[in-house]
Order: C-alpha cells, then sequence, then structure tokens
C-alpha cells in the first residue's frame, strides 16, 4: 500500500534549511504495520471478601491490546531524512489515534514533532521478561486487588494494579517536541518539551492546559555497547511538570541497565517520583527479570515493587508486589504463544484504612501476539 503524504511544520522547514536546499526526492511512500496482543487470565486465587480487592470482580477476563501503525518516510537529495508516524488503536474503548508525530533526521540527530511519550520513557529499560506478560509489562493488567478501598494511585484517581502504572508517571503521549543526539560510540542524549498534555486538539485556545498539567520536561541518556561478549544496556532520565493551579512540581527520574551473555539477560530499573496535586505523593518503583532464550523458546522470572506513600490519617504507605514466571513460544515471524503465572500482593496501611486490609491474587494467564513489520 503506497500514498503520497505532503507534511510540513515550522519546526521541520527550518531545520531542513538549516541542513541545506532539499532538492528533488522520491514521494512519501506509506507503509503499514503494528501487532495484536491477547490474553486469557485466570484468576486462581484472590482476596476477595468485604473491601479486598477481589470483592465484585470476576475471577476470569480476556483481554485485548491492538494498534495499526502508518509509517511514512523518505530521503531528500541533501540526505535528510523526513517521515510521519500514526498509531491507530484498534479499540475504541481507548484513544482512537495513539501516538503521531512527524519527524526529520540527519547527521544532527532527529527531531520529532507530534504526541509522543518522553525521552526519560522511551530511553528506559526495564528487566527483561519473555512475551506478553512479565512483572512490569505495560501490556495487561493480571489482578483486581489494586482496586482495594483505599488503595491510592500515582494521581491521586484511579485506583492502580499493577507498578508499570507509575513508570510514565504524568509523562504519557503529549504533543511535544522531541530532540535525540546521534549515536556518540554508544552513547545518545535526548531531550523533549511539552507545553501541556492537551493530546488530541486543533483548537485555537492557547491555555488549553490551565488547571491540568504543563511544561512537561525530560532529559535522558542512553548506552548500547559490547565488552568481552557482554552486551550492556544502561539508562538514566528526569522528568519535570507543574500543576496549573498550584505552586507544587511533581518530578521523577530513573535508572535502568539490561546486561545480556550468552542466551540469558539480567536486567532492572529503579524509579522515584514526588509530588501531586497536594504535594504529597512519594513513589518509588523497582524491578529485577532474568530470561534465558534459546531457539523458539524463551522463559523469565521476574519481581517488581512498588511503595506509595501520601497523607491521610498519618502516612500511608502501600506496597505492592509482583512475582511473574512466563514463558514464550515464537511459532513463525512475528507469530508467539505465551503465558505466566504470577504471585500479586497488595499491603495496605492499616492505619490509614482503619484496618488491616491485605489482598493477594495468584493467577494463571495465556496469550497470543502478532506483529506486522513495516
Amino acid at each position: 500500500m503506497k500514498k503520497s503524504v505532503l507534511l510540513g511544520t515550522t519546526a521541520l522547514v527550518a531545520a531542513g534549511m538549516m541542513a541545506g536546499d532539499a532538492l528533488a526526492a522520491d514521494p512519501v511512500s506509506l507503509s503499514v504495520g503494528g501487532y495484536y496482543r491477547n490474553a486469557f487470565v485466570q484468576i486462581l486465587d484472590e482476596a476477595d471478601g468485604d473491601g479486598q480487592g477481589g470483592d465484585g470482580f470476576q475471577d476470569s477476563f480476556i483481554k485485548q491490546d491492538v494498534e495499526v501503525h502508518f509509517l511514512g518516510e523518505t530521503t531528500l537529495d541533501n540526505g535528510l531524512t523526513v517521515g510521519v508516524n500514526i498509531q491507530l488503536e484498534a479499540q475504541t474503548n481507548a484513544d482512537q489515534i495513539d501516538e503521531t508525530w512527524a519527524y526529520i533526521s540527519g547527521s544532527w540527530g532527529q527531531l520529532r514533532v507530534g504526541v509522543e511519550d518522553g525521552v526519560a520513557y522511551n530511553f528506559g529499560y526495564i528487566g527483561p521478561y519473555a512475551g506478553n506478560f512479565g512483572q512490569f509489562t505495560p501490556y495487561f493488567t493480571m489482578t483486581n486487588i489494586g482496586n482495594t478501598a483505599g488503595f491510592i494511585s500515582p494521581t491521586g484517581g484511579s485506583q492502580y494494579n499493577t507498578n508499570f502504572s507509575v513508570h510514565n508517571f504524568y509523562d504519557g503521549d503529549s504533543p511535544r517536541l522531541y530532540y535525540t543526539t546521534p549515536d556518540f560510540n554508544g552513547f545518545q542524549l535526548g531531550v523533549s518539551y511539552a507545553p501541556d498534555t492537551t493530546e488530541d486538539t486543533n483548537s485555537p485556545v492557547v491555555d488549553s492546559s490551565i488547571g491540568g498539567v504543563s511544561n512537561l520536561w525530560d532529559v535522558a541518556i542512553g548506552y548500547s555497547g559490547e565488552f568481552s561478549g557482554v552486551s550492556v544496556g544502561l539508562s538514566g532520565g528526569y522528568s519535570h511538570y507543574h500543576f496549573d493551579t498550584t505552586t507544587i512540581d511533581p518530578e521523577s527520574w530513573s535508572v535502568g541497565a539490561n546486561f545480556g551473555f550468552g542466551n540469558w539477560t539480567l536486567g532492572g530499573h529503579y524509579g522515584e517520583a514526588d509530588g501531586d496535586t497536594g504535594g504529597t505523593l512519594e513513589l518509588e518503583v523497582w524491578d529485577v527479570g532474568l530470561k534465558y532464550a534459546s531457539g523458539a523458546w524463551a522463559v523469565a522470572l521476574g519481581y517488581s515493587q512498588g511503595d506509595w506513600g501520601a497523607a491521610g490519617s498519618g502516612l500511608q504507605d502501600d506496597e505492592l508486589s509482583s512475582l511473574v514466571l512466563g514463558v514464550d513460544y515464537s511459532m513463525g515471524p512475528g507469530i508467539s504463544l505465551g503465558g505466566a503465572v504470577s504471585y500479586n500482593d497488595l499491603d495496605n496501611n492499616a492505619e490509614f484504612n482503619g484496618g488491616a486490609v491485605l489482598p493477594d491474587a495468584n493467577d494463571i494467564a495465556v496469550g497470543v501476539s502478532l506483529t506486522v513489520d513495516y
């Protein structure tokens, strides 16, 4: 499938002018890719008494995560590469258009303009996992235990069932400027800025984020290399935000690492975030994973822990832990079948909740993943 795409933004045109004249080039050729992931989860044992996480919730469910990606790119005669990335959600109960951004790249690096995650998130390494399921994957939530009454969340709103929820904090898909340097002997730097979090609008209103989050800054550094047969991946990132209706400026930072040797990969991640709309939030999240892959098979064992603190009746201190053993089998290029067993535990602060609420859950999950390359 091919189409001609005419794309222009002030930032991209300015970058092209600085790089030299762009003569005739082939038109932008649009290609299609994406992925389909699903999961069937059966909760084998869950605390479901009054006020506990499993109270009133089903013990089994089927979930999907599906996106169609459109990528257009061409190289100009002056050597610049110009393109566009549009990600369409295939499920209407969520954001219909996910990330969508244009980019221009050359020997000086790459500049993106559009709705995208911040560089701190995109650079970050986490512990390895197998297939769709892991201790810190963004794809599927495997329990209901985070729905326990009184369990706090990073934003003070809806409750959280997975430690991945705090990995991106406020810095999800937002309209932003995004720049990454070229690779310097394995090192790469990045910086991104979002005026606000108003994702899908062409409204002429300038102060559209009043009452929300604005001035989102991210900086990140990454490294990828190899020493004596051991592959090394390192990352570090910092993010800073502002609440329009308060004087509070939340911030978060994280570090991550992966080490590969033979068929094994060992890695993990640690992050902190401070400050919500009340200025009371304190988050600490970490994970570690070990993965073995040989031929079509991969198996991984991982553990994650998240600690939330917030002012309530005293200091609320909730702890969510997850231990996951996952396996994945590649049935062919881009097609895999996987499964996992997990143990999840939520330790609520008894003083804050007026009594001990200590839900846990044991789960089993299976699912298939299909990836379409560009």
